[in-house]
């Protein structure tokens, strides 16, 4: 691999900031819905 493209990396990050942003978003539904 001559040259680096970063793209896959990026994506791959985006994909598990959206994943951990919707896990607490749902985590933090459940608890409230509990109350």
């Amino acid at each position: 691999m001559t040259g680096y493209d970063p793209t896959p990396t990026i994506g791959w990050g985006l994909a598990a900031l959206v994943l951990g942003a919707l896990g607490l978003g749902w985590n933090a539904r459940r608890r409230s819905a509990q109350r």
